[in-house]
């Protein structure tokens, strides 16, 4: 069965894939590409700030299972199968 973490880490991985496709079919239209280089020259501090946001949401989406193999008693039992997130 598939475990929700994988489950997450596919909607991010489809995500980026829809975004790189939607940003490569822009770039082949001149008036798209013109707009956004204006956009670029005109906004790029707004950009680069909502870019840092879209990469901390993202990179809070990939999650996965750690946590160390247990030493004796002093073993964290519980963070052996806690979600984590990069």
């Amino acid at each position: 069965m598939i475990e929700a973490h994988h489950l997450s880490n596919l909607a991010v991985l489809m995500m980026l894939i829809c975004v790189g496709g939607f940003a490569l079919w822009l770039r082949r239209d001149a008036t798209w590409r013109a707009l956004s280089a204006r956009l670029w020259r005109q906004r790029r501090g707004a950009l680069i700030v909502a870019g840092l946001y879209l990469l901390v949401g993202g990179l809070d989406s990939i999650s996965w299972v750690g946590g160390r193999p247990a030493a004796g008693a002093q073993g964290d039992l519980v963070a052996q199968f806690q979600p984590r997130s990069v």
